[in-house]
């Protein structure tokens, strides 16, 4: 797993040294790229950054499975999405209404 770097301050952006060997920068209010979880418990300045309010640290969770989004959604008609109950509550109307 690992973690993300949101910048709070309103001014500036952050340039944070990695224990990895490379650096983070991070804009103002955004959020770095993930980061090894590790960066989150032994980088010292990442520590002192965090308690004087300057960065919050974020896990990163994984979803659990992206395959039932994938089965709920389908095409209908030329780009519109609409899940599957959806598509068979739409072909019990039109056949009530002939």
């Amino acid at each position: 797993m690992g973690v993300t770097i949101t910048n709070l301050q309103s001014f500036g952006p952050l340039t944070i040294p990695l224990l990895a060997g490379g650096t983070v920068r991070i804009p103002p209010g955004e959020r770095s790229r993930e980061v090894g979880d590790v960066e989150a418990s032994a980088n010292t300045l990442l520590a002192t950054l965090i308690a004087r309010g300057i960065v919050a640290v974020i896990e990163v969770v994984e979803p659990a499975s992206t395959d039932a989004t994938e089965k709920t959604t389908r095409t209908k008609g030329p780009g519109k999405q609409s899940s599957e109950g959806d598509t068979k509550t739409a072909r019990k109307s039109s056949s009530t209404d002939e």
